[in-house]
Order: structure tokens, then C-alpha cells, then sequence
């Protein structure tokens, strides 16, 4: 089965950034923003839920999209680090 595409627009920062990391990683620049949106879900869902919470309780909405917001710096952390690696994997195999 066949995953859902969505057509997005990108600052031509955001679109060199991908496809330098598309070069250097050999990865493709939709699989990289794939796999980066896929590993932002939970921190979507907490915003989702926040939202649905400030419908009644404001204050509430506000702690719990802090809490996502962290958690947002966490993930991207671990991709980065993740990239790094694969990059590092890569520069050992053309030795």
C-alpha cells in the first residue's frame, strides 16, 4: 500500500540545506524530510492535544506545549545525531 504524499513549499534555505545533506549522506532529500516529520509525530500529537485542551483550560495548553516544545529539541537532537553517524559510517567505507 501505497503511502499519503503531501505537496509542501520550502525556503530555498530549507531546500540547499536538504540537498546538501542529500549529497553527503546519499539519502534522499524527501526521505530525509520524510523520516524528520515522521519523528516530529509525537510532538505533533502533543500539540493536537494541547489544542483541544485550550478550548478549555488555557493554562493547561500552555505547560503541555512547553513540555512539547522540549521534546521537539530532543528529537531533532537525536536525527542530527543519527546523521552524523550515518556520515561518519560512510567516510570509514571509502577508506
Amino acid at each position: 500500500m501505497r503511502k499519503p504524499r503531501l505537496q509542501i513549499s520550502l525556503s530555498q534555505e530549507m531546500k540547499d540545506t536538504l540537498k546538501e545533506l542529500s549529497d553527503l549522506t546519499g539519502t534522499p532529500s524527501s526521505k530525509i524530510a520524510s523520516a524528520t516529520l515522521e519523528s516530529a509525530l509525537p510532538v505533533f500529537v502533543d500539540m493536537l492535544d494541547a489544542l483541544k485542551v485550550a478550548q478549555e483550560n488555557e493554562s493547561k495548553a500552555v505547560e503541555m506545549m512547553t513540555a512539547s516544545a522540549f521534546k521537539v529539541m530532543g528529537s531533532s537532537m537525536a536525527e542530527m545525531g543519527d546523521l552524523i553517524s550515518n556520515i561518519e559510517e560512510q567516510k570509514e567505507g571509502k577508506k
